[in-house]
């Protein structure tokens, strides 16, 4: 005796999804997660320079450079680091930007999601 499988009989999507939970707003999580003064100074003055650079104002080139994915935090993190360090040294040329994303929004075949949606690899 064969029984046709239903979409309500065999749950297929969200196998391995434990709970969904609603993302906090930017507004709550800016009051939460502190930072101290000299980053949010940095971030403003890089969100600056590349605004000058953009509209000629300035003649370094923007380069934005970092991985198409992270899947660890702490290798992400060293390469940050590192790459703050070289940025000094070609500060007068460029202004560099770190970018990366925590999820594989451009690869839709990809078969890892991304560190968002399976932080630990698995």
């Amino acid at each position: 005796n064969f029984e046709m499988a239903t979409p309500e009989s065999v749950a297929l999507d969200d196998l391995r999804i434990r709970a969904i939970r609603p993302l906090l707003p930017s507004a709550c999580l800016i009051d939460e997660v502190h930072c101290n003064p000299k980053e949010y100074e940095r971030v403003s003055a890089t969100r600056s320079a590349i605004s000058r650079a953009l509209r000629g104002d300035d003649s370094r080139l923007v380069v934005v450079v970092g991985p198409s994915a992270a899947h660890d935090s702490a290798s992400l993190l060293e390469f940050a680091a590192r790459l703050q360090q070289f940025s000094k040294t070609v500060e007068s040329e460029l202004v560099v930007v770190l970018r990366t994303c925590l999820d594989k929004p451009t690869t839709p075949s990809a078969q890892w999601a991304g560190m968002i949606n399976d932080p630990n690899l698995d």
